[in-house]
């Protein structure tokens, strides 16, 4: 049989492993999937709010792995007050809020990690209450020295409901680093008035890709095209301008079906 005769099977081939492969590394993610959930709950704990006219919540948040934790949310420029919504489960009131987002006013989310995390999802549950901001700004740090980016910014409602943000990059533990670790900057604004409701913060992550070629943690995406530029193999090599078909890796961390 020519070469020529077979090279079709081949690539039937090539994309059924790539389906495989990718099937098998997304059950792999799922079962190393972490999440760290700010609930206000009512168990005692090291990190307690209290309040006059509500009652007491922990704001510590729930952690299943001790490689992925979380520390306390931090309020500025506000005071939390906690209320029960319903039985053994409450909901955060703050109020005096502004017009515009204020670098005096916000609540920061603050998780840590032995190794570089993907932010896979960050579902927000929260609400508007007699007449208070109309906005959320969601800002975030995926480096806790690092820039801080605008992730999300849209409208509060009257009702309880839920923002959920996808697929938000990498925290990474820098190099000479013992930990790494993510910042959510959450800031309602849009009146003065009234109260913002925040109910629970929910953190699910999984473990970063690697790049083959630099051994830097980063978001791994499979492409199907032909060659985009150097190309090189699963061990970081180069790759000849006229590759074979095969798996190859581009320098955007791409995986390459050629």
């Amino acid at each position: 049989m020519h070469l020529q005769s077979i090279i079709p099977y081949l690539r039937v081939g090539l994309l059924l492993v790539t389906f495989l492969t990718e099937c098998v590394v997304g059950a792999e993610a799922f079962a190393q999937s972490k999440s760290l959930t700010w609930a206000w709950g009512n168990a005692p704990c090291g990190d307690m709010l209290n309040c006059e006219t509500g009652c007491s919540a922990c704001n510590l948040p729930s952690e299943e792995d001790a490689s992925f934790f979380g520390t306390g949310a931090t309020w500025i420029g506000v005071r939390p007050c906690p209320h029960p919504i319903v039985t053994g489960d409450n909901a955060v009131f703050t109020e005096s809020w502004e017009m515009s987002p204020v670098p005096e006013k916000m609540v920061i989310i603050s998780g840590m990690t032995l190794t570089s995390m993907e932010l896979d999802s960050v579902i927000i549950h929260h609400r508007s209450f007699a007449g208070g901001p109309t906005m959320l700004r969601v800002s975030l740090k995926r480096d806790l020295n690092g820039a801080t980016d605008v992730v999300y910014e849209g409208p509060i409602t009257d009702a309880m409901s839920a923002i959920s943000l996808r697929d938000l990059g990498c925290a990474e533990v820098a190099p000479g680093m013992a930990l790494g670790g993510f910042q959510l900057i959450l800031q309602p604004f849009g009146s003065t008035d009234g109260s913002w409701l925040l109910d629970e913060v929910r953190v699910v992550a999984k473990p970063c890709a690697i790049d083959f070629t630099t051994g830097i943690p980063g978001q791994l995406d499979v492409y199907r095209s032909a060659k985009q530029g150097q190309l090189f193999d699963l061990l970081g090599r180069p790759v000849p301008q006229q590759a074979a078909a095969g798996f190859y890796v581009d320098p955007v961390r791409r995986v390459i079906v050629y």
